[in-house]
This record gives structure tokens, sequence and C-alpha cells, in this order.
């Protein structure tokens, strides 16, 4: 696991809220704490409403309205990032981190073409006259498996298919070589096969570049396929981190061993799938104790009374779980 000195992207106690003086106030992130290694693919995983897209907004400091980080800290590159002045975020955002969005078709502009699009986003950030950008852009554009190029340049986002524009939204999220990159769902308006073409895309090319990658999403069987360590998100906090391997192997929360276990395989076809009782909450920070105990069927007292601490299993793995503590250092705890 990386520390806080090598890490690529390091998040501390991460709180994000909703509301204030005159709305009543909501916890969204409820103390985040993550590590991402330069060169790492993380996956961050949950259901809806965990947070997810929040924690990946967070990091680019693209809240929505009435959103805002009560506490923490949002290292990138060793700068805290929450501290830095606005001017310096703009260079920053774009160039050194990047972000993949859920739909292309609503991240494009309709009225431009998408190389004019493309070369925007160059034009802001590298120092290329306009004979280099087009040269960068027919590269970046190459680089992602879209044919005919010129074509693609000149084209509407209209005018291509799903596949197609997810492909032209990771060239322009790639054009700058950036450290970093965001995935946030980035193949859930794909059929699967498409989706498998942009997942090994974006690992070949992770693999040539070098970029660290945060992978949201809750397609399970996409951070097996993307992934070298995976984090799971519930109700606003990580409580599960491990190697992808190890996890799918031997999860240890009850929340990971559920999400787990409802999704679907081919050795499940034509039987119901499991699935967890219950939903998210919706403030997190209203929950005393374990904010997953009233759906977990293995909670007992403590975990209605106790926040648990994210414990070692492994090395490499932690869980936030009180039975992941000794018994006596659980009845401790309360």
């Amino acid at each position: 696991m990386s520390t806080t000195t090598d890490a690529l992207l390091t998040i501390d106690d991460l709180r994000v809220v909703f509301g204030g003086r005159h709305a009543p106030r909501l916890t969204a992130l409820d103390g985040v704490e993550l590590r991402l290694a330069p060169g790492e693919s993380l996956g961050l995983v949950g259901e809806t409403g965990c947070g997810k897209t929040m924690t990946g907004l967070s990091v680019l400091r693209l809240l929505p309205p009435g959103a805002k980080v009560s506490t923490g800290s949002i290292r990138f590159e060793g700068e805290d990032l929450l501290r830095m002045p606005e001017r310096r975020m703009r260079r920053l955002r774009g160039s050194r981190v990047t972000m993949i969005f859920q739909n292309p078709a609503s991240a494009f502009n309709p009225v431009f073409t998408i190389g004019w699009q493309i070369d925007r986003v160059m034009s802001q950030h590298l120092d290329l006259d306009r004979r280099g950008r087009r040269e960068r852009l027919a590269e970046v554009l190459g680089e992602v498996g879209l044919p005919d190029v010129d074509r693609i340049a000149a084209a509407y986002p209209h005018q291509l298919s799903g596949g197609m524009l997810q492909r032209a939204m990771i060239a322009m999220a790639l054009v700058n070589r950036p450290s970093l990159v965001i995935a946030d769902e980035p193949t859930t308006a794909l059929d699967a096969t498409i989706a498998a073409q942009i997942l090994a895309l974006l690992r070949r090319l992770q693999d040539e570049h070098g970029f660290g990658v945060l992978f949201i999403t809750h397609n399970l069987p996409a951070v097996r396929q993307l992934c070298d360590r995976v984090a799971v998100l519930y109700a606003g906090r990580v409580i599960e981190t491990a190697p992808t391997a190890e996890l799918f192997a031997a999860a240890q929360h009850p929340y990971t061993r559920g999400l787990l276990a409802s999704a679907p395989s081919v050795a499940s076809r034509g039987s119901r799938l499991a699935a967890i009782e219950g939903s998210v909450p919706p403030d997190p920070g209203a929950v005393i104790g374990c904010s997953f105990a009233p759906r977990c069927p293995l909670a007992f007292d403590e975990c209605r009374r106790v926040r648990p601490p994210a414990v070692p299993i492994t090395p490499t793995h932690e869980s936030a779980c009180l039975l992941a503590l000794e018994p006596d250092t659980a009845r401790a705890s309360a």
C-alpha cells in the first residue's frame, strides 16, 4: 500500500457536506481515505449513492452547488489541492489530472466538432502552435483506435457511435499526457462487447504511458479486468481495500461479500440473484455506529454503537468491520 510520500494521490479524512445555515446539513463523504501510487489503477466501487462520483469531483474541485469540503486533504504529487489557488488549479485540471465522464454524449458540446474541442483543451495547456496541435490530435486519435482521424476530427458528437464517442472522450483526457485519469463509469452507456474493448484500451494506454487511474464503477467484472487494487465505498466511507485478486478471493467486510454475491455470472444463470436488503442511508453523518449495521446479517449490538476502524487483515488488505477485530478487542471498543 502506498505511503503518503510516494503516492500520486492521497486523500485523508475527506468530508463533503451539503446544506448549511438555511438548509439541512447532509453528509456526502464521511472521512474518505485513499492512496493511489504512480501508474496504479485503483477501483472505487459501491452502490449508487455511496459517494464514488463525489470523491472524483472533489479531487478536481468540481463539486456541485451546495456542496463543500468540511475537513480533510487531497494531495496530488505532494501538493494539497484543496489549498491550491484557483488559477493554478485550472492549469492542473485538464492537464495533469483529467476525467473521463459517464456519458460522453453530454460531456461533449454538440455544436462544435470533436477536433475543435480537443484542440481547445490542448491550447489551454500545451505550448504548441497550430500545426503541432494538429499533429498531436492525429496522434492521440490514432492511439485510442479511431480510424480516419481527419473524418473523426471534423465530425460532430452526434455523428459518432457510442463507442467511437467514448474513445474520443478518452483521447481528450489523454491529449495533455496526464499523471492521473479519473474514469467515472466510462462504459455505462455501452454494450458489453464495446465496453470490454474500452477497458482493454484503457489498460493498454495506461501500460504504455504510465498514468494512474481512479476507476469509479459499480461493475465488478470491469474492476477485475482493469484494476490493481480495489477500495470499497459505502455511505461515504472506504470500508475495505485490498489488491484486486485478494479482494475477490477473500473479501472480509460483509458489504463487500454482498456485492460480490450479487454480481451476475454464467454459473448463476437461471437462478435468483442474491441481493443486499435495504438501501444506503441518505445521511451517513447522522448514523451512529457502523453505517452498514442496519443491513448487515452479521451485525451485533456493538455495531450499532461503535464506528469500526480500518483493521489490517494483511499488510495490503484492510477492513473497517468489528468482526475483523479480535472478539475481546471488539467488546473493549464498545
